[in-house]
C-alpha cells in the first residue's frame, strides 16, 4: 500500500509568463515548510557548498516540476498555470510514516494561500489503491461544484461568501480553524486510513449535509450553488492587473503575417530578400531585430548568424518570448517550377519544437511573382533552449 500526502491550492493568479513567481514560491516554501523544501531540480543538485537550487527562471513559464531530495521524504511540486481560469499549485509528499508530513504540508498551504489569495485548497492523506484519491484543486473541476471534502479543506473568500462565515464556523466537522484568508475544516481527528475509513466517510457525509448538498457536484450532476467567480473567472497578473492569455500560436500568427508580408514586398520591389528577423517581447510588442551597419557586403549566412546572435542575447535577458528569422533559399519543391523559397524559422519560449514556414515562389516571364503551397515542418529549437 502506497500512501502519500497531497496538498493543493487554487489561486486567481495566472502564474504564466511571470518569472518572478518561482523565487516567490520557493521563498515562502523555505520559510514555512523547510523540512519539505526540495534539494534538487529533476536530476540537478545545488553546487557543492551552496543551498541555492540550480533553477533557470525560464522553466516557470509553463508547468514546472521539482523532484527529489537526497533523503526522505520525496517531494514533487507542480504548477498548472491559468489560461482562462485559475492556476493550481500541488505538492506531493511520499516517504516512510508519511502521516508526519501532514502538519508541514498544511503550514505550506496556509502560507502560500495567504500570499496568493487562494480560493480553495486541501491537504489529504491519499491512497489511490484504496479508492481514497484526490481530484486536484482545478478550476475546471470546481466550477461544476465541490468534490467530496478532503481531510483538511480550506475555503477562501469566494466560498466564505457562498456559505457564510457562520455556516463554516458551525460546520459539523472535528475542527474548524480560522486562517488569514478563510477557513480550514478538518473532518476527523486522524487522517483517513484502512482502519478509520468508515468513520471518515461518515464524517465527510455529515459535513456535506451541514454545508448544504446543493454546493457539491455528483458524477452526473453539477452543483446548484457555486461561487460567483465561476460565472466570469478572470485570472490576474502578479501586479494585480487582469491577465490576458496569449498563446504561442498567437505569437506565431502575428510573426508569420508580418514577416511574410515584408518578404513579399521585398521580392516585388527589390527582386531579392536580405535576411531579416523580428521578435515578440514579453509585453507582446512586435519589434524588428536591428543589426549594426556593415562596412562591406555580407553573405546571407553571415547575416543570419548575426540575427540569431542578437536573438540569443534577448532570450538570455528574458525580454522576448518568440522570434522569427526570414531568409531566401534555393530549395527543391514538389512542384519543379518552384526552385526558390522564402523560409521563416519560428521559435517560442513555451515550445518544445519550432516551426519552419516554407513559401515557394517563382518569377514569371511577365515579371510578376507566383507563390506555391505553404509547408509547415517542425524544427528543433536552437535559440530558445533549456
Amino acid at each position: 500500500m502506497t500512501r502519500y500526502v497531497e496538498a493543493s491550492i487554487m489561486t486567481p493568479y495566472a502564474m504564466r509568463g511571470e518569472t518572478a513567481w518561482i523565487n516567490r514560491i520557493l521563498g515562502i516554501w523555505k520559510e514555512s515548510a523547510p523540512g519539505l523544501y526540495p534539494d534538487r531540480v529533476d536530476a540537478l543538485e545545488p553546487p557543492r557548498g551552496s543551498s541555492e537550487l540550480p533553477i533557470d527562471e525560464s522553466r516557470f513559464r509553463g508547468s514546472a516540476d521539482w523532484y527529489g531530495r537526497r533523503a526522505s521524504p520525496g517531494v514533487s511540486f507542480t504548477c498548472q498555470p491559468a489560461v482562462h481560469w485559475h492556476a493550481t499549485l500541488t505538492v506531493d509528499v511520499r516517504g516512510a510514516k508519511v502521516e508526519q508530513y501532514l502538519g508541514p504540508a498544511s503550514d505550506l498551504i496556509v502560507a502560500l494561500g495567504l500570499d496568493m489569495a487562494a480560493d480553495y485548497a486541501y491537504v489529504h492523506l491519499a491512497d489511490d489503491a484504496a479508492g481514497n484519491g484526490v481530484y486536484g484543486a482545478y478550476c475546471n473541476t470546481l466550477r461544476r461544484g465541490l468534490p467530496p471534502l478532503y481531510w483538511r479543506t480550506y475555503f477562501g473568500a469566494p466560498y466564505v461568501e457562498l456559505f457564510g462565515a457562520e455556516c463554516l464556523e458551525h460546520a459539523d466537522v472535528f475542527r474548524v480553524e480560522r486562517v488569514a484568508w478563510g477557513y480550514m475544516l478538518q473532518l476527523t481527528e486522524v487522517p483517513p486510513g484502512p482502519r478509520t475509513w468508515t468513520e471518515y466517510v461518515a464524517a465527510r457525509e455529515r459535513a456535506a449535509d451541514s454545508l448544504g448538498r446543493d454546493a457539491f457536484q455528483t458524477p452526473t450532476k453539477p452543483a446548484e450553488r457555486r461561487p460567483k467567480m465561476f460565472d466570469h473567472p478572470q485570472p490576474i497578473a502578479i501586479d494585480g492587473s487582469p491577465f490576458v492569455y496569449r498563446s504561442a500560436n498567437d505569437d506565431f500568427e502575428e510573426l508569420r503575417a508580418a514577416l511574410l508580408s515584408r518578404a513579399k514586398l521585398a521580392l516585388e520591389e527589390q527582386g531579392r530578400i536580405e535576411p531579416f528577423a523580428a521578435v515578440i517581447t514579453t509585453s507582446y510588442a512586435l519589434e524588428p531585430v536591428e543589426l549594426q551597419a556593415s562596412q562591406g557586403p555580407r553573405r546571407d549566412r553571415e547575416i543570419v548568424d548575426e540575427l540569431e546572435s542578437a536573438i540569443r542575447a534577448r532570450v538570455a535577458d528574458g525580454s522576448i518570448q518568440a522570434s522569427g528569422v526570414v531568409c531566401d533559399e534555393a530549395r527543391k519543391s514538389s512542384d519543379p517550377r518552384f526552385t526558390r523559397a522564402v523560409v521563416l524559422s519560428f521559435e517560442h519560449r513555451d515550445g518544445h519544437r519550432g516551426i519552419r514556414v516554407i513559401m515557394p515562389y517563382r518569377r514569371l516571364a511577365s515579371g510578376g511573382l507566383e507563390y506555391g503551397t505553404l509547408q509547415w515542418p517542425d524544427i528543433k529549437q536552437r535559440l530558445f533552449q533549456g
